[in-house]
């Protein structure tokens, strides 16, 4: 069997496939015609009128940075601790 014999049955198997999914979609659209009075919009029982809302204002905050909000420092803060050595390091560090 040569590259061109196997290509043409492997292409051949493809469309075979294809053309049988399509004869089956068809038979199923035609056999689902029964529901076609079916609508395909949402309806919702009740007549309930929308309510606009309006935001609640909150004083301004001032806004922290999420370091110090997380309880961390800032990298300013870092170098500070290590010239005071309230916290240690394994490594020198530039100032």
């Amino acid at each position: 069997m040569t590259w061109i014999q196997f290509t043409g049955w492997i292409s051949s198997l493809y469309i075979c496939y294809y053309l049988v999914i399509l004869v089956l979609d068809n038979r199923r659209l035609q056999h689902n015609k029964t529901g076609e009075a079916m609508s395909e919009v949402l309806t919702f029982p009740g007549e309930e009128i929308p309510q606009v809302v309006s935001p609640i204002e909150t004083p301004a905050q001032k806004a922290q940075p999420d370091v110090i909000s997380s309880g961390g420092v800032t990298l300013k803060s870092l170098f500070t601790l290590a010239r005071e050595e309230a916290i240690i390091y394994t490594r020198p560090v530039s100032f």
